[in-house]
């Protein structure tokens, strides 16, 4: 699996992929054989598994961003989230809703400690991140968080870090719902193994690599 940065199309994969089953996809969405059709469970259960360091975006929050600060409509899922103290900042631990309400009230005046995700939004939109118990108007945060790469929506030309970077466990995955759409279940099996393996192996080496200097992925900013 490569991690070289290049930009590789959803119609490099829908190339790869006829090469691979000798079968002419489509691209309206319309059929089993459409490359869409394969994609779009695909970029779905990679959203849910997959967390490298590239996917990392970083935010700096104000006390006045709370209650229910609004996050960003590519959110995935909180890595860390830091306040910001001049003698020993430190991480907010994930704690249920009423928990985080009870802080704000029991221990009001105190330094937040837990922070909590509501909203009825789906795929991220619409949700909201709050803290306990209540934050000063001059303390800080540092949010750190998962970003959804995009969809790509019924964009043949379209690129995304999925694609460009992770292009075989794409790959992987996309022949695995062919097979399991054309009931071949054994071949299906097969690449459903390889597909959640690769994902596993970006997360296990590439985290570690984080912290080990063998590779540098800058955060944006």
């Amino acid at each position: 699996m490569s991690n070289s940065i290049s930009t590789f199309t959803l119609l490099a994969v829908r190339n790869r992929l006829q090469a691979y089953t000798n079968r002419t996809l489509t691209t309206d969405g319309s059929t089993v054989d459409d490359i869409f059709f394969l994609w779009y469970p695909v970029k779905k259960r990679m959203d849910y598994y997959m967390r490298v360091p590239r996917m990392e975006n970083k935010l700096t929050l104000a006390g006045t961003d709370f209650p229910n600060y609004t996050l960003p409509d590519d959110f995935l899922e909180v890595k860390e989230l830091i306040y910001i103290d001049a003698n020993s900042p430190y991480r907010l631990d994930p704690a249920p809703t009423s928990e985080v309400e009870m802080l704000k009230v029991a221990e009001s005046g105190d330094k937040p400690n837990r922070f909590t995700i509501t909203g009825d939004g789906s795929d991220g939109a619409n949700l909201l991140l709050d803290v306990g118990p209540t934050p000063a108007s001059t303390d800080s945060f540092i949010l750190v968080y998962y970003q959804r790469p995009d969809d790509l929506n019924a964009n043949i030309n379209g690129a995304n870090l999925y694609t460009s970077v992770y292009l075989d466990v794409v790959i992987a995955g996309c022949l695995m719902e062919y097979y399991y759409q054309h009931q071949d279940l054994e071949r299906g099996q097969f690449w459903e193994q390889k597909f959640m393996n690769q994902i596993q192996e970006a997360n296990v080496s590439e985290g570690r690599a984080e912290f080990a200097g063998s590779t540098l992925y800058v955060r944006n900013s």
